[in-house]
């Protein structure tokens, strides 16, 4: 049985590559997190599918500038990428550019979850922003735009982490393995994170005014998205519909 699914996995991981060689971002995604759901139904490791070669923790740097980060709005694209990594078994690390003013998301991950949080990370940014272009379009109260903006990109970031959080609670409820093997993995990480990182502080944070109805809005339509990306998962969809 155990090397029927090897199998399967070994072909999703070909699939994945394939696709990752032609640009199918979306494709290639979905195919990693196929195969991270497998591993974890069937309580297998990568070490086990690649024929006990380890595989390593590597780091990805992405630039704030691509994904909707700004100065006084960026906040929520921290929340957001930091939720996407706690629950595909990575870490996010904020850093700054020669200039202090572009701002780097260090990503920590294993590779076949690194894809997933990059294809998530950069999904889910633009169809917030997308969302909150929609909403002050229909808003007919009193907020300024940047109030309601702020407003309503943190509430939908915050609408989706809590989905993502009652799917991990949910593959840990149906399969009591998954809950040690986020702590195994989840000290992989960290580990790596402190190798990289030395003198990591963290961030204190931020508070700047934001409208508490667009906050409201914002949080329903973030629970709307349909987005099945559990512990390790991904989107096994491939897309994301609201």
């Amino acid at each position: 049985m155990e090397e029927k699914i090897l199998e399967k996995i070994q072909k999703l991981i070909a699939l994945q590559e394939d696709a990752k060689d032609k640009g199918s971002l979306e494709e290639s995604a979905n195919a990693a997190a196929k195969v991270q759901a497998l591993l974890l139904k069937h309580n297998l490791d990568m070490e086990q599918v690649n024929g006990h070669s380890k595989e390593e923790v590597i780091l990805k740097t992405i630039s704030g500038k691509g994904i909707g980060w700004n100065k006084r709005q960026g906040k929520w694209v921290h929340s957001l990428y930091n939720g996407i990594c706690t629950h595909n078994f990575g870490k996010l690390v904020l850093g700054t550019g020669w200039d202090k003013e572009e701002v780097k998301l260090h990503i920590m991950a294993e590779k076949s979850n690194l894809e997933v949080i990059e294809y998530l990370g950069y999904t889910l940014t633009q169809k917030i922003l997308n969302l909150q272009s929609i909403a002050w379009r229909k808003y007919s109260g009193s907020d300024l735009k940047g109030t309601f903006r702020r407003g309503y990109l943190q509430g939908a970031t915050l609408g989706i982490l809590s989905k993502l959080r009652e799917q991990r609670e949910a593959a840990i409820e149906a399969n009591d393995q998954v809950a040690g093997l986020v702590l195994v993995k989840s000290k992989k990480v960290e580990e790596f994170t402190e190798e990289q990182f030395p003198n990591l502080r963290k961030d204190k944070g931020s508070s700047t005014k934001a409208s508490d109805a667009a906050i409201g809005m914002g949080f329903r339509d973030g629970r709307a998205q349909d987005i099945n990306a559990g512990v390790g998962q991904g989107t096994a969809k491939g897309e994301l519909n609201g």
